[in-house]
């Protein structure tokens, strides 16, 4: 059975024991303990099944080795379902010629809140599979990029739903929680930073957003050769002149 399409970074899946962890790195849960992977091609075949809810194997063969014959390639990919399987004494794999997960796997996909929490304003959210280096996989590498614009737009917009209705539940520090998460997925939001730097001077905290506002800008600077836009420039400045009462207006 394939899984249902995760929404990053969240779970999916049933309590069955059996978990897929698809992050900086991959991580396996099943009879025999949780498992890092160290094989980048398993790591990746694991992602690609994962996300994309199945795979061809040929065309897995093809982008994990792409000088390899095909018929060589596919014994390959074999091999390493195998491998799998007695690093965690469970098929994980299922399928010959359509390659999906076995049935029962809880999958989760990006980075966990906790890891988001951790992170300082100015630095990003960990890459997807970023533990491992596919230089040599193109095809691999592309897939990568489009996977983790995917589940960061997917999770920046589900953490950016939470942050509303904490908003209008009356937790306050539950909607700026989800608004530093959201924001934490992409530090080029400058729609995130607005509503978190609004939330923080709501809360009575101006000096915070200003920090905030100030890493970002010097992140934008740094990494982009730009400054930050007039709008959110226009809201430090407000913020700056008459504190608390900033975040209540329209920016």
């Amino acid at each position: 059975m394939t899984p249902e399409r995760a929404s990053p970074p969240f779970q999916i899946g049933v309590a069955t024991g059996k978990a897929l962890t698809i992050a900086h790195d991959v991580q396996i849960r099943g009879p025999q303990g949780e498992h890092a992977l160290a094989d980048r091609r398993a790591a990746a075949m694991l992602a690609m099944v994962a996300v994309d809810g199945n795979a061809w194997a040929h065309r897995l063969a093809d982008m994990l080795w792409p000088q390899t014959p095909e018929a060589q390639a596919l014994q390959a990919l074999r091999a390493l379902c195998a491998d799998l399987a007695r690093l965690t004494g469970m098929r994980v794999i299922d399928g010959t010629e359509l390659l999906q997960l076995c049935a029962g796997f809880a999958v989760q996909v990006g980075a966990s809140a906790h890891e988001l929490d951790a992170l300082a304003d100015d630095r990003m959210a960990p890459s997807l599979l970023g533990a491992y280096t596919y230089d040599d996989l193109d095809e691999v590498r592309d897939w990568l990029s489009t996977a983790q614009r995917r589940a960061d737009r997917v999770a920046r917009m589900r953490y950016a739903d939470l942050s509303f209705e904490s908003e209008r539940s009356g937790d306050l520090n539950a909607a700026i929680a989800h608004a530093q998460r959201a924001l934490a997925l992409d530090r080029r939001c400058e729609d995130c930073l607005l509503r978190l730097m609004q939330l923080l001077t709501r809360a009575g905290q101006p000096a915070v957003a200003l920090t905030i506002y100030a890493r970002s800008d010097a992140l934008m600077r740094r990494r982009h050769g730009t400054p930050l836009s007039n709008d959110v420039r226009s809201l430090a400045d407000d913020i700056a002149r008459t504190g608390a009462t900033a975040g209540t207006r329209k920016h």
